[in-house]
């Protein structure tokens, strides 16, 4: 949007100097070749260089080249907004992109995580069923059956730590 908004500018300002060249020009060489010459070498420059911030000088007492100069100057300013609007919009996009970019990093980390926690969860589940089957298999109070308790509820605590990892 603000690439079109420049561009448009651009083709204004090209619209406005090649139409006010044309008019002026043609009535001003006859008056004043001088500061004709000056406007030439001023749009060349700015053309060349870029530097859409730089003013043109005129020494003229002709009333028409002054206006057409303010036009010129007015015309740049607006040329240069754009510009520098264009080029905040591009800095805010690149800000986003690569706040996109890590975003997807940790969304992709995540999904590691949680398939880790999944599969952890899967092993857990294994392991509390064989100790269930063992445990129900001791006699209470013997050593193998403390044990089998043991066992039981870390592998639980685990199960729940892993459940809260995935939710």
């Amino acid at each position: 949007d603000r690439l079109a908004d420049l561009a448009r500018s651009l083709v204004i300002l090209s619209l406005a100097i090649a139409i006010g060249a044309a008019l002026f020009f043609r009535e001003l060489r006859r008056k004043i070749s001088e500061p004709i010459h000056a406007l030439v070498s001023f749009t060349r420059e700015v053309a060349k260089t870029r530097n859409f911030s730089r003013r043109l000088e005129s020494r003229a007492d002709s009333g028409e080249l002054l206006e057409l100069a303010g036009a010129i100057d007015f015309l740049l300013e607006q040329v240069e907004a754009h510009r520098l609007m264009f080029e905040k919009g591009e800095h805010e996009r690149q800000q986003l992109e690569r706040q996109l970019q890590q975003t997807q990093r940790l969304e992709a980390i995540g999904r590691l995580v949680g398939g880790v926690a999944h599969d952890f969860n899967n092993l857990l589940f294994v392991i509390i069923s064989y100790a269930s089957l063992l445990k129900n298999a001791a006699e209470p109070g013997s050593g193998d059956y403390d044990d089998l308790e043991e066992i039981l509820k870390a592998a639980n605590d685990a199960s729940d730590l892993t459940s809260q990892i995935l939710t």
